[in-house]
């Protein structure tokens, strides 16, 4: 005898509180939540560092100006932030001075705008001025305030330059040849002098041709040595060089003193190299899942998960950098995410959120 299973379809009744179901909708998926919070990021290369016995490093202007005096002779010893040149200073200071009356005169207007602010705010609370006049006030004071800090970050770099009039030495050593005189006037990246190294190392690192357009002397370096902390260093140089696999840049770095003891010549130590610093969001990897349309995450909207695509960069240790599509405070759902989709009904556990 046959046997037939019949399958009975129940509609589902409910009122969407309570956890109880809407119409033909399942339970609520159970998920954890973490808040959207922008963070800083470091981008790193993770390299392999050659270290070298000790050499002299060019030193180099890294503002432009004649030269008015050299304080170095060769063989002269010199000690880390030792005066090697001097450069002629004036348009610097000028520089700095201007930027500098900028802001005072940026400051004053925007004292007489918060006044202005707080008058019209008073006379429309009595409907005696215009919520336009108002509205046009404040959004003149935000400009002047933007104006602001578009100044001080002028004046943080005419300081800058005007400190970089005074050429000094990176490292301690002895002045083994001064390639400039009084009289010459130098751009940036002209040679200054070349310095023997007590104890000086130099690191070599070859990073691929294609990064090329994003390095730069002065980004960081960190090296990673089997015993002690890590050092920190900043890139002097970068030359082209061909290694096995291609074309290729090496990145120059000089370490002294007792971290440069550390460091034997011939010895090869992990390394990364610090392209950018910014600050985005940094999420669980569960909590960005691929769709058709691309990555995305969905993030919290009352009760039930809303997508919203992303654009991600880094990922490090379980975590991804989200760039753009979020907005700070946002809860984003990690456990569970790639389960949903757009619209459905969620239920954030306890002590998850």
């Amino acid at each position: 005898m046959k046997r037939v299973l019949i399958l009975l379809l129940l509609p589902l009744v409910g009122c969407g509180r309570g956890g109880e179901r809407a119409e033909g909708e399942g339970p609520a998926l159970p998920v954890t939540v973490t808040v959207a919070t922008r963070q800083p990021v470091e981008e790193r290369l993770r390299l392999l560092a050659r270290i070298e016995a000790s050499e002299e490093p060019l030193i180099v202007a890294e503002t432009s100006g004649r030269v008015v005096a050299v304080h170095v002779e060769p063989g002269q010893p010199v000690e880390v932030g030792t005066v090697l040149v001097e450069l002629d200073d004036r348009d610097q200071r000028l520089a700095l001075e201007r930027a500098e009356a900028q802001l005072e005169r940026v400051e004053a207007l925007i004292r007489a705008g918060q006044r202005q602010v707080e008058r019209l705010k008073n006379l429309a609370r009595r409907d005696a001025a215009s919520v336009q006049a108002l509205e046009g006030a404040e959004a003149e004071l935000a400009a002047l305030q933007a104006q602001r800090r578009e100044l001080q970050a002028l004046i943080e770099s005419s300081k800058l330059q005007l400190e970089r009039t005074r050429i000094t030495s990176p490292i301690a050593g002895t002045i083994d040849r001064r390639l400039v005189s009084v009289g010459d006037f130098l751009s940036p990246g002209k040679p200054v002098a070349a310095i023997i190294g007590r104890e000086t190392r130099r690191v070599v690192v070859a990073l691929p041709e294609n990064e090329a357009p994003r390095l730069r002397p002065g980004l960081l370096l960190r090296l990673f040595p089997s015993e002690g902390p890590p050092i920190a260093l900043k890139l002097a140089s970068l030359r082209p060089a061909v290694t096995p696999a291609g074309r290729a840049l090496e990145a120059i770095a000089f370490v002294a003193g007792e971290e440069g003891a550390r460091l034997l010549p011939g010895a090869r130590v992990p390394a990364e190299l610090v392209l950018e610093e910014r600050e985005s969001f940094w999420l669980p990897a569960l909590a960005v899942v691929e769709r058709q349309q691309g990555r995305a995450v969905y993030v919290l909207d009352g009760e039930r998960a809303r997508a919203v695509l992303v654009e991600t960069g880094v990922r490090r240790e379980g975590f991804i950098e989200v760039r753009s599509g979020l907005s700070e405070g946002e809860k984003v759902i990690v456990e569970g995410a790639g389960f949903l989709s757009d619209g459905l009904r969620v239920l954030v556990r306890e002590g998850a959120s």
